[in-house]
């Protein structure tokens, strides 16, 4: 698997379980794209 992969899966379950920082967590994703 890709680190970053991991880093996202990571991520999402943080996001997951902290819905405060979900707005953090889709910038990470647009900026991924």
């Amino acid at each position: 698997n890709l680190p970053s992969l991991d880093g996202f899966k990571s991520q999402l379950d943080v996001t997951l379980t902290q819905p405060v920082h979900i707005d953090n967590f889709i910038v990470k994703v647009c900026n991924i794209k």
